[in-house]
């Protein structure tokens, strides 16, 4: 009898030790849809031992882009610059197509205005046909894997090979095999994936006691692409140490529920679409800017300024210049305008909060805190919708929306690394998002026996008998 192992199953248990003294430095790299994050852990004499690495802009976060462009290769903050004139140059949402099949990623593309030309390889997945040749989601993944490397080094001032990389919670085997292909191909050393949720729960609880009371978290967040809450349970046991008990704090992941197509780039979508309506409207005669890729790469552009304007005012001024024909485009919206447009969107938010509560048996009152994460948790409706939903006036806001994640994981890198460790201890507990499943094949099976079988429920602790 034969069998085969399906599924992804991560079991881990984290104990951050003692300080030693070491010329070395490891990496955290938080990649998004959207935006590329990365932490440094350097024990060199005069170095903060954990930072965020900037980039050649002096930004704490650069965007996941690369472009191609007379016969140069731009990634980052250059390729950023070419968005709004050649957006068939410039290309996103690649860690997105990582592990997905062909149809998927065109729909993906279509439905987000990004004019990618692409093919379908031999695998049945979408390759990005460019200036500089075709390429696969991996090796473009590679690419900007390689810039986050490459910014370590620079901040750090030595050499970095090690990293720990993050990913959201419900990519599955076939999309974390494909970013570990493109660490690969970045020349990354890749000590560990890192569940995102992980990475936040380190930096929340690395400087807490939970001796006097244990405690769920959740976190939520809502990021360009995808939206998931994660209940964690944070507590302290006793151990010796050198003889003595002292109390170790510990942290497990209890569930995580998830929408991977809903954020903040569909609130974005929503005033692209509306101001494109207003637009064709204005101009008449027919006239569609959808059909303009450049026209609608200028209107995203300003469209994610002026979500960020609502943000803080209950009124915004839209204004692009020669936006189609040359033609000007000046408009304006409201706060409540554009909450109108994104109704169903608050609404969908609040499911993967509720599916967390009920699958655990929790009550609002059982959770001493939820955490924000992600930058659309900043837009005001949003969290109105999360405090009518839990009944509390105030959300949770201890951690850097943006920074969490990367920190946290560098936490984790830090562990990992054989040169470096912290004099912080902090046990975690995480566990598969999906369940492993053997299937079983030969003359063996039972009369009406199913050949495929669970193995091992989700978020079921590893190893497990």
């Amino acid at each position: 009898m034969s069998f085969a192992l399906f599924g992804l199953g991560l079991g881990l248990s984290l104990l951050l030790l003692c300080s030693i003294q070491a010329q070395a430095a490891v990496s955290s790299i938080d990649l998004g849809s959207e935006w590329l994050k990365v932490a440094v852990v350097n024990l060199k004499p005069g170095q903060t031992p954990i930072s965020v690495a900037i980039n050649e802009m002096s930004k704490r976060k650069s965007p996941a882009l690369v472009a191609f462009h007379d016969g140069s290769r731009l990634i980052g903050e250059e390729a950023a610059g070419l968005a709004a004139r050649y957006p068939h140059k410039v290309y996103s949402r690649v860690r997105d197509l990582l592990g997905k099949p062909y149809n998927y990623s065109k729909n993906l593309l279509d439905s987000m205005y990004l004019p990618f030309a692409t093919v379908e390889d031999s695998r049945g997945a979408a390759a990005i046909e460019t200036d500089e040749g075709v390429y696969s989601p991996e090796e473009l993944t590679a690419m900007v894997l390689g810039y986050a490397l490459k910014l370590a080094e620079v901040h750090s001032k030595v050499a970095v090979k090690d990293a720990v990389i993050t990913v959201p919670p419900y990519f599955g085997q076939a999309e974390r095999k494909g970013l570990m292909q493109a660490a690969e191909l970045a020349g990354i050393n890749v000590l560990s994936l890192v569940n995102e949720h992980s990475g936040a729960a380190l930096q929340y609880g690395i400087d807490k006691d939970f001796s006097n009371g244990s405690r769920h978290v959740i976190f939520y967040d809502m990021g360009a692409s995808s939206t998931y809450a994660a209940l964690v349970y944070f507590s302290a046991y006793n151990a010796k140490e050198y003889g003595k008990t002292v109390s170790v704090n510990q942290f497990q992941v209890k569930d995580v529920r998830w929408d991977p197509e809903l954020g903040g780039q569909n609130m974005e979508l929503r005033l692209v679409e509306y101001f494109a309506d207003e637009f064709n409207k204005q101009v008449g005669n027919g006239v569609d800017v959808r059909k303009s890729p450049k026209a609608m790469a200028k209107l995203k552009k300003q469209v994610k300024r002026t979500k960020e304007i609502l943000s803080a005012n209950t009124m915004a001024p839209f204004s692009v210049e020669s936006l189609y024909d040359d033609r000007d485009f000046r408009s304006t919206i409201t706060r409540e305008k554009f909450e109108e447009l994104c109704m169903d969107i608050w609404e969908k938010s609040l499911i993967p909060l509720k599916e967390v509560l009920e699958h655990s048996g929790l009550k609002v009152t059982d959770i001493h805190a939820l955490e924000l994460i992600g930058g659309a948790t900043r837009v005001p409706k949003l969290q109105a919708k999360l405090q009518e939903f839990l009944g509390r006036k105030d959300l949770d806001k201890h951690l850097d929306a943006d920074e969490a994640i990367v920190l946290g994981a560098s936490l984790h890198a830090a562990n990992l690394s054989d040169g470096i460790k912290l004099n912080r201890k902090l046990g975690m507990v995480d566990g598969s998002m999906y369940g492993f499943v053997v299937e079983l094949d030969g003359s063996g099976l039972l009369k009406d026996e199913s050949s495929r079988q669970l193995l091992a429920p989700r978020l079921k602790k590893l190893p497990s008998k």
